[in-house]
């Protein structure tokens, strides 16, 4: 099976389901662990642009670093990293089809499928660190093993997405997703709401966890481009990005390798190339006028629509929105509509796609268009001083960059 058929597949069941039991066995059976030591990183938001400064902070520091990401565009390849380059193909099929029967008789999902080969690449690559992005997260998520040699958990934020597995208030979210935590192993957390913070404080007193809450960063501002700032002890650090959001996660980074300094240090000249590092694509992509973003929920769309004055360069926007039948849309558009944008619903290629038929009780306020990238090219001819956005789902975004030839 080729990487383009293997995800085509994956993608049509990306979100199957959310449990391990069948998984679990399979990895005891087939002894899959992870003695390389690791940060987990877990969060509604931010999982895998954190996990990617880590990397590239690490790398940086001159050690060998190996990155699994949450999710992929194009090709699984791109979900599992060493020192920034993805497995190859041959090297991913091969792992694939190793256990390829064994994966179908098991019933695994794509993730864990994934999450099995990474391990097994990363386990054969001499790794100093990896750095480990969890799906969902919490106790029973794909990437959560027994045999694994668990560093660090970072706790990105917490929002409401994936309530069906997850819990329905904030408090059962976070207290789902740390519970991956092992015993005496440090949390570092993210700005929380009270009743979060307590109950992260409890969980980790009853592991004997150090429990670490972000500082606080300073004198953001742009400058050439990029976000610069403070984040003690270090003055004027630039991160590679002209949102907001990705300060915050920088910061929670920085905040890593102070935990982990001991065992992993860096230099500030590391840390600080780091941050410089590009990007992963869709987070805040800007091209000329068009602005491609992967936020699919609400808070991911509030950090961008947070962003869009810096993104937009103070321009009028106009909104292309797509999203998969799963998600809330009634929720994720009021916060692009209270910035001021004009939303125009579409579509994209996947089975999981909101069509026409799926958007029907808001297209007395938005108009519906079936083709995405013909839908950018008129906004451009009408509005070509403004800015146009795409967002909605990670899909959406790329198949639209893609086609546009960017």
């Amino acid at each position: 099976m080729s990487i383009q058929e293997l995800a085509s597949m994956f993608k049509a069941g990306f979100e199957a389901r959310y449990d391990n039991e069948d998984y679990l066995r399979f990895c005891s059976k087939r002894k899959i662990k992870l003695a390389t030591p690791c940060i987990h990183i877990v969060g509604t938001n931010g999982k895998a642009s954190v996990g990617k400064l880590l990397s590239d902070i690490y790398i940086a520091g001159g050690y060998k670093v190996g990155l699994l990401l949450p999710s992929f565009l194009d090709s699984p390849c791109e979900m599992i990293r060493v020192n920034g380059v993805p497995i190859s193909e041959s090297d991913f099929a091969s792992l694939y089809q190793k256990h390829e029967k064994e994966f179908k008789k098991a019933d695994l999902t794509p993730f864990e499928s994934i999450v099995v080969i990474a391990y097994e690449y990363f386990e054969s690559s001499s790794l100093d660190l990896a750095v480990i992005c969890a799906g969902m997260g919490g106790e029973i998520d794909a990437t959560n093993i027994e045999e694994m040699d668990q560093r660090l958990v970072v706790l990105t934020n917490i929002g409401l997405d994936h309530t069906e597995y997850l819990g329905t208030t904030l408090s059962q979210i976070g207290l789902n997703k740390i519970s991956l935590l092992r015993e005496k192993t440090p949390l570092l957390h993210g700005v929380l709401d009270e009743g979060c913070k307590k109950v992260t404080l409890d969980f980790t007193e009853g592991l004997e966890s150090p429990n670490i809450e972000v500082d606080a960063y300073h004198y953001q501002h742009i400058a050439e481009g990029v976000f610069r700032f403070d984040y003690r002890p270090f003055k004027d650090l630039a991160v590679n990005s002209m949102a907001e959001a990705m300060v915050y996660n920088a910061s929670l980074a920085i905040e890593a390798t102070k935990i982990l300094d001991k065992s992993f240090p860096v230099t500030e000249e590391a840390i600080r190339k780091g941050l410089m590092e590009k990007p992963l694509p869709l987070h805040y992509e800007v091209h000329g006028n068009l602005i491609f973003d992967s936020a699919n929920n609400v808070d991911a769309i509030s950090s961008v629509v947070k962003a869009l004055p810096t993104l937009s360069m103070r321009r009028p926007v106009h909104v292309v929105f797509g999203a998969k039948r799963s998600k809330n849309v009634a929720a994720m558009l009021p916060p692009l509509g209270n910035y001021g944008c004009d939303i125009h619903l579409s579509t994209f290629d996947s089975p999981l796609a909101k069509t026409e038929e799926d958007y029907f009780i808001f297209l007395g306020d938005h108009e519906y268009s079936e083709n995405a990238v013909e839908l950018v090219k008129t906004l451009q001819n009408t509005y070509p001083d403004d800015a146009i956005l795409v967002i909605g789902d990670p899909e959406l975004a790329y198949q639209t960059k893609r086609d546009l030839g960017l």
